[in-house]
Order: structure tokens, then sequence, then C-alpha cells
């Protein structure tokens, strides 16, 4: 019950950014050679977050007592 109730919270933080993948995709389609340049700009936001991520998670690891 726990993991649905996180779901929906999640689910209602997320709906400002609908609006904004509603103007990527209209931007997309007036110019379609936007579209690669788009796909490029979120693999590298992805990855950067995914690194801050790892790198967190490394430290956190990491720095956990070894007695447990």
């Amino acid at each position: 019950m726990k993991a649905v109730r996180m779901a929906f919270g999640l689910l209602l933080a997320s709906v400002p950014a609908w609006a904004q993948c509603s103007l990527c995709k209209l931007a997309v389609e007036q110019d379609e050679s936007l579209g690669t340049a788009f796909n490029k700009a979120i693999l590298l936001m992805m990855i950067s977050a995914l690194g801050v991520f790892a790198g967190i998670f490394f430290l956190a690891k990491r720095s956990r007592p070894k007695d447990r």
C-alpha cells in the first residue's frame, strides 16, 4: 500500500512536466530537424543525472560500516 501511495505522489508531482513535453513536441513538429537535437540533449541530461546518482550511491556504499 505504501508503494501505491508513493507512485501516486510521484504521478501528481510530474503533472507540470507534461506541459513542457507538449511544448517540445510542438517545436519538433514545426521543424523536424530539431528532433535529433532534442534527442541528443535529453541523452546528455540523462547521462549527467545518472552520473551524479551513481556517484552518490557509490559514496554511500563505500562509507557504510563494514560490521553489518
